[in-house]
Parts: C-alpha cells; sequence; structure tokens
C-alpha cells in the first residue's frame, strides 16, 4: 500500500467520523415541504403544456352607447317637469278656493243666523201678542168684620196670641188677547228688621224667593180662576206671617201664576209697603183696623213674564 492509498482511507476515516460527531451542517427537511414539493413535481408532470398568450394590439377606448330612452320614461320625465313647475300655482289656488269658501260659509252662517233670529223674534212677538197677560191692578186692605180686625195678633174669639194676620184683596185684569187660566195668587205677609238703606232690599230678595217657589211648586189647592181678556178679577185673602221682634217693619208680597196655552206658565209679582199711622215699625202683638193702616205700592216691585 503506497502513500496515496493510505492518505485516502485516512480522508474517508475523517469524513466518517465528522459525520458521526454532526460536524457537518445539513438543512432539515420539512415533510410539509416535500410533500408539497412532491404535488408540484406531480402536477408539473401531469400538466398539459400551455397554449401559448396571444397578445391583442391595445387600441383606444370607445365609450359604449347608452341604451336609448322608452316612450314611457319619456312621458314619466315630462309630466313630473310639468308638476314640478305648476305645483305652487295649484296649491296656491288651492289656499285661495278654500279661503273664499270659508268666507261664503261664515256668511251663509251668520244669513241664516239672523233670519233664525228674526223667525223667533216673529214668533215671540206673535206669540207675546196672543197669550195673556195679568196685571195686578191694586192690593188694598179689607176692613173688619165684628171681632176680626184688619191686622190680628190674637184670635178674635180667644183673644190667645197667634201668628200676625192681615185682610187684603188683590184686583187682577187680563190686559192680554187669550184666556188666563188655572189662576192662583200667592200672597204673604212679611216682617224684617227695618234699616233705612237696607230695608228695600230686603222687601225686594224675599219677593224674588216668595214667587220663585210659588212659581216651580207644583199646585195642590184646586181653587183656581179663569179671566177673560179685559175681565177683572179680585181674589181675598189673609196671609199671615211669624211673630215678628219688636222694631219690625212689614210689607205685603203678591205672586200671580197662571197659564194660557197648555203648557205655558206665567206670572206678575208686586209688593206693597204696610204703614200704622203712617209709621213704618209696627207695633208688636197690637191689632189693628184698616182705617189706621196704609198699604203703599213699590213699582220697582212689579214683575211679570
Amino acid at each position: 500500500m503506497d502513500e496515496k492509498d493510505l492518505a485516502g482511507m485516512m480522508g474517508a476515516a475523517g469524513l466518517f467520523s465528522k459525520l458521526m460527531r454532526h460536524e457537518i451542517n445539513m438543512e432539515p427537511v420539512d415533510p410539509v415541504d416535500e410533500n408539497h414539493s412532491s404535488r408540484n413535481v406531480n402536477r408539473e408532470t401531469n400538466a398539459q403544456p400551455d397554449e401559448p398568450e396571444t397578445h391583442l394590439p391595445v387600441g383606444p377606448t370607445i365609450a359604449e352607447p347608452e341604451p336609448p330612452q322608452t316612450r314611457q320614461y319619456r312621458t314619466g320625465h315630462i309630466e313630473q317637469q310639468w308638476w314640478q313647475k305648476w305645483k305652487p300655482r295649484v296649491e296656491i289656488a288651492g289656499l285661495l278656493i278654500l279661503a273664499i269658501y270659508a268666507i261664503f260659509t261664515g256668511l251663509m252662517y251668520f244669513a241664516n243666523k239672523e233670519a233664525a233670529d228674526a223667525a223667533k223674534s216673529a214668533a215671540d212677538t206673535a206669540a207675546a201678542n196672543i197669550r195673556p197677560w195679568l196685571k195686578i191692578k191694586s192690593i188694598t186692605l179689607r176692613p173688619g168684620i165684628g171681632p176680626i180686625k184688619t191686622l190680628m195678633f190674637h184670635w178674635p174669639l180667644t183673644g190667645a196670641k197667634t201668628n200676625p194676620s192681615i185682610q187684603i184683596k188683590v184686583s187682577i185684569e187680563n190686559l192680554g188677547h187669550s184666556v188666563a187660566q188655572d189662576i192662583d195668587v200667592e200672597q204673604r205677609l212679611f216682617f224684617g228688621k227695618f234699616t233705612t238703606t237696607g230695608w228695600h232690599d230686603l222687601v225686594t230678595n224675599e219677593e224674588e224667593r216668595a214667587c220663585r217657589s210659588s212659581k216651580t211648586r207644583p199646585r195642590t189647592s184646586a181653587v183656581s180662576a179663569v179671566v177673560f181678556p179685559s175681565e177683572t178679577l179680585d181674589w181675598y185673602g189673609a196671609p199671615a206671617a211669624p211673630i215678628p221682634e219688636d222694631g219690625s217693619a212689614a210689607a205685603v208680597i203678591v205672586c200671580v201664576n197662571y197659564r194660557g196655552a197648555p203648557g205655558t206658565r206665567y206670572q206678575t209679582q208686586a209688593w206693597s209697603g204696610l204703614y200704622e199711622k203712617n209709621y213704618v215699625i209696627i207695633p208688636e202683638g197690637v191689632d189693628a183696623e184698616a182705617s189706621l193702616l196704609r198699604l203703599i205700592r213699590d213699582q220697582s216691585g212689579d214683575h211679570a213674564d
């Protein structure tokens, strides 16, 4: 064995030793890459050769024309333009028509109301012309008879003290043009505290209360009367009152209730102040003859409906 052979064997032994000690740097093989590489190799093997690419010459770009507009589109477009042009005018015209309508409606309302008021006034006038009108002509004192006095605070036979009462006569006249029926005369003797400034209002308020009560109260008395136009009626009564306090004044209140046609109801009111020996204060507990008494009519108390 010569030196060349020995050197070759020693080189091979050194190389083997290096491999054993991993002194040779070898890149690890990725199994995924290997599989991928093998798949790519298979694809390349099975793939058909690509056709040669054809390169077309590039020319200038031509814009594609828009599709022609249909008749329906052109018609709708024209209508839309027309509406946009005339819409404000149509709206203004609508407002004017509405305003004119409102004005005419208002004028018709007032014309109809005026006509209705005129018709109602004519009907009321006609009804007033044909209805009965009762007037209280007078309220007078009746003289006493025997032990019965005109103004009494005692029973005439026993002399026992009782509620005061007064003998009066109410004269009524029918000034209307129809018959007054179911006539009922309500009479009140009223005593109250006299004051210079408050007596009139006190009696007026009592008249209103008493007459309103008598008009709305259902009839319970069978006594009634009928008065024809231009005729008169005298109604006699003896109204009473609670025992008054000392220093009281007195008044006589009269409420005449009646009707005309069925379903109607009317009333006439009046009151007169009572004076004894020309004094407004009536002595409490003292009987009096008609010659010592006076009734003075207060015209502000006359009312008729």
